[in-house]
């Protein structure tokens, strides 16, 4: 490891710390990247995600099927089709481009978590020596935080965490809970350190846990009291979080996961077909939103156009008007001076009769 490039990698279902964790590792000497360093939208918005990552994992993602996948990882076919198409290459020379002096790199994005299988490809091709931090959150917290039905949200939490703990095995990783991270930062920093061999700075360390932890930003933070029995995918996501939570607080290792996770994997399959049918109705409905935008914007570009030509319109009629009236203006005027002309001819007769008298 120590000839090695180092790259961390941030995973973990969107809404889950994973925003926090990553400023986190600020306090260990981990450097974030040039573009969260900056001014950017990105950092403003506390997201600490490198934009060129992001717009790379999107691409890929729109690739695979066409639209923004956001519940099934990654197959082993799918990995292939996108090094074939060069993604290899391409996200190979992003993460050389991106790498820091003498410092391991830190990255984050959601969908690193499904596409994973082809990230390790490309952390292989690259030689880099990849370290993993899985952010753990409460799934009826994540439920609520999120805009779709809750099955399909509790979905894809199992499917995001299951990705996560199978691509990871075999490398230094670490499990952190949300709220253990928000009730005790500087604990889980240690934690993270001390797994994956980095050192905290202290001066960091307390400015990170008194200036940047708010726990007011936690919302949606839910009891585990409130489950659903026919909801199949809360129940499955409830019997994954009671035990990775163990996890994530140091009553077990991962080795002990090894029974339960071989039992989620096999369960997860009965319903993979289901969650293959969800994705191709999320791409219609994607597609039809698309559309639906498309048609607002041609309305409105049209109102826009009909819009100025009757400002046009209504301006021209307003000129003519204005020129109308002062046409009538000069008409009356004219027929004034006439009539001072008429008088003034009449008294010029008058006079010349008495004269002529």
């Amino acid at each position: 490891m120590k000839n090695q490039k180092r790259v961390i990698l941030v995973l973990g279902v969107p809404r889950s710390g994973t925003s926090v964790l990553t400023k986190g590792m600020e306090t260990m000497g981990v450097s974030l990247g040039p573009e969260c360093g900056s001014q950017d939208s990105w950092k403003k918005q506390d997201l600490w995600e490198d934009p060129d990552f992001h717009t790379l994992n999107l691409t890929m993602a729109h690739f695979i099927k066409g639209h923004e996948r956001d519940i099934l990882s990654v197959t082993n076919e799918q990995v292939e089709m996108l090094c074939e198409e060069g993604f290899l290459a391409q996200a190979s020379e992003l993460l050389l481009q991106k790498f820091p002096d003498n410092m391991p790199l830190g990255i984050k994005d959601p969908r690193f978590s499904i596409l994973l299988p082809f990230w390790k490809k490309v952390f292989l091709h690259a030689r880099f020596h990849a370290s993993f931090i899985i952010a753990l959150r409460n799934p009826w917290s994540f439920a609520r935080a999120q805009t779709q039905h809750q099955e399909q949200s509790f979905s894809m939490w199992i499917s995001y965490l299951l990705s996560c703990l199978e691509h990871s095995r075999d490398h230094e990783r670490i499990l952190v809970d949300y709220d253990e991270l928000i009730k005790n930062p500087g604990h889980q920093m240690k934690r993270i350190a001390q797994a994956l061999e980095l050192t905290i700075n202290p001066q960091y360390l307390e400015s990170y846990c008194t200036e940047y932890v708010n726990p007011l930003g936690r919302h949606f933070h839910e009891p585990s009291s409130l489950v659903h029995d026919d909801n199949y995918c809360e129940q499955f996501a409830i019997d994954m979080y009671s035990q990775l939570l163990k996890v994530a607080q140091d009553n077990i290792g991962f080795q002990e996961l090894d029974v339960s996770l071989k039992k989620w994997e096999s369960q997860f399959r009965e319903i993979d077909s289901l969650l293959v049918l969800a994705e191709k109705n999320n791409f219609t409905i994607y597609e039809i939103k698309k559309t639906l935008r498309q048609i607002d914007a041609s309305i409105h570009q049209a109102h826009k156009k009909m819009t100025q030509k009757s400002y046009l319109i209504a301006s021209s009629c307003l000129k003519i008007h204005q020129r109308e009236l002062e046409i009538t203006s000069l008409l009356r005027e004219q027929e004034e001076r006439t009539r001072q002309l008429l008088k003034l001819k009449q008294s010029l007769e008058i006079q010349n009769r008495l004269i002529a008298s």
